[in-house]
């Protein structure tokens, strides 16, 4: 994604499923938006907060810093910081500011900071407002004549106030939803408010859905969404499924979505929008029968639509869910290139199993062995991509192996330490002395299966080189200092400058990287380089 096709980037889709350009401020990219009936509200990458109007013409940059989030109701807006405060625009009685007059500039709700609560989570309904906190607490404000705040009183709250005896994990809430539908630490799904107050649901427990499980929900104008996982009883192979439901009926699946792969729903007033696992956008009316796929333009692949409804129309743009560095070790590890050893049909690379177990290969595979096909799985996704989504499995295979897994630590924490672990490099790239008069070659040591997994040049020369030769001369005239910033892209997915480096010889050295070396998503380094010649004031 080059500078000139950013501004055209985010896409407004009319009822119809017709998508339109949106301008936007020269050389901003996305992390989120929120969108409703009267406002428009976009995060940029920098943390800076802009306003439109609903129609998405009319811009203004808000004095709010470090934004990270924002949701717009039917009458109101929410903006949530960085350092988890919350600031609110819009119909007094649902901004939690203790007034009922329209606040017509943002304004930070005091009561959080007072009360020293972190929020992590917003969202908004027709006029009312919701707020997760970092401990699993749940607070709202705003109209509560149909109990859809989940709170126990039928009235109004013009200041955050905490539900009781509940620990929440997540929320789900739309700009033109009456009520609000949140999952707990057990990952039961309940409903408050126009569309269940009387039919007191849990969904997560209705005999309709069994043994799957509740994703998402998607509440809409009387209507909802509901994204489900679970195995399909022709093949009994796991999969998405997509439930909708009026406000008198009970969840209905829509068969025809399950074939397309769902993995996310939203739902306005007028139109809902489902996102696929291959990055299509499809769109149906209010009534969903029939859907259709929303032209839009090719992004690349470490960028991933995000849909937002509004009360009628709805916003699409592209957001880096997944880095480069996961791409590269999800088809390194599906490739089986390189890979040495077998276990369960499936070519395993023995390098990563010692770096992740401490032991050789062969001897990792013998205690796999012993496991479920289950246990293995989840093991091996842990092994290539810190994949912890069953820790029970993951934690009973850990013990096998003296292995302490900590559910928090990131996929980037490993590869960081990786990347700091000189000991455990096996590999060496030669490149020449930045001092002309110098035939001396500098060695850089790397995990051999790191660049054979990120550089398809890297990838070719092990394909002609001999296995055992732990030594390659580099001949793209990089220096040492270029070769070490590139060398720590490959672990960290950033390109870092220090006090040492000379931005003026590296950044110049390093524009030939995305291409030389055959990234294969080569847009994200290119950015990075164009924004350190930025702040570098290098044309």
């Amino acid at each position: 994604m080059n500078q000139s096709s950013e501004k055209q980037l985010m896409k407004k889709i009319s009822t119809t499923g017709t998508a339109y350009s949106v301008d936007l401020p020269k050389g901003i990219r996305i992390i989120d938006v929120g969108f409703g009936n009267s406002y428009c509200v976009m995060i940029a990458h920098d943390g800076s907060v802009y306003e439109f109007n609903n129609q998405i013409k009319v811009m203004k940059k808000i004095n709010i810093k470090n934004g990270m989030k924002a949701v717009v109701g039917h009458v109101h807006y929410l903006v949530l910081t960085r350092d988890g405060m919350v600031y609110s625009k819009g119909d007094g009685l649902c901004l939690g500011l203790g007034e009922t007059s329209t606040a017509t500039t943002p304004m930070m709700i005091p009561y959080f900071q007072e009360n020293n609560v972190k929020i992590v989570d917003i969202k908004a309904g027709v006029s009312h407002s919701y707020f997760l906190t970092e401990d699993g607490d749940y607070y709202a404000c705003g109209r509560n004549t149909s109990k859809q705040l989940g709170l126990p009183e039928i009235k109004s709250f013009n200041v955050p106030t905490q539900l009781k005896g509940k620990k929440i994990k997540e929320i789900f809430s739309k700009s033109y939803s009456y009520g609000i539908f949140f999952k707990d630490e057990k990952d039961q799904v309940w409903g408050h408010g126009e569309q269940v107050v009387n039919r007191k649901k849990n969904y997560s427990a209705l005999e309709i859905f069994k043994d799957k499980k509740i994703v998402k929900a998607a509440p809409g104008y009387q209507k909802l969404l509901l994204l489900v996982k679970g195995k399909d009883a022709k093949d009994n192979k796991e999969k998405n499924f997509v439930y909708f439901e009026t406000r008198n009926g009970e969840p209905t699946l829509w068969p025809q979505l399950t074939k397309e792969n769902v993995i996310d729903v939203d739902f306005g007033c007028h139109q809902c929008l489902m996102l696929t696992k291959d990055g299509r956008v499809l769109a149906s009316g209010s009534a969903p029968k029939n859907y259709k796929t929303v032209r839009l333009p090719a992004i690349p692949k470490y960028l991933t639509w995000k849909i937002v409804c509004g009360s009628w129309d709805s916003v699409v743009f592209p957001i880096a869910d997944t880095n480069t560095l996961i791409l590269d070790m999800k088809e390194f590890q599906h490739s089986g290139l390189f890979a040495d050893l077998e276990i369960l049909d499936q070519k395993v690379h023995s390098s990563i199993l010692k770096w992740r177990t401490g032991k050789e290969g062969t001897d990792a595979t013998e205690i796999l062995k012993t496991f479920s096909e289950k246990h293995i799985n989840q093991f091996l996704d842990w092994c290539y991509l810190c994949d912890a989504t069953n820790i029970k499995l993951l934690q009973e295979v850990a013990k096998a192996f003296d292995l302490q897994i900590d559910p928090k630590k990131t996929f980037d924490d490993y590869f960081l330490e990786l990347y700091r672990d000189e000991d455990s490099k096996d590999f060496e790239i030669l490149v020449k002395d930045d001092d002309e008069n110098s035939e001396e070659l500098i060695a850089i040591p790397v995990h051999k299966w790191v660049i054979q997994a990120r550089s398809g040049l890297f990838r070719e020369m092990f394909q002609n080189i001999n296995e055992e030769k732990n030594q390659v001369k580099d001949f793209s005239e990089l220096g040492p200092d270029s070769m070490e910033i590139f060398i720590k892209f490959l672990y960290t997915n950033t390109v870092e400058l220090t006090a040492d480096h000379v931005p003026e010889f590296v950044l110049q050295d390093l524009e030939i990287v995305p291409e030389y070396y055959k990234l294969n998503e080569k847009e994200i380094f290119s950015e990075q380089i164009h924004e350190l010649k930025k702040l570098n004031n290098m044309n």
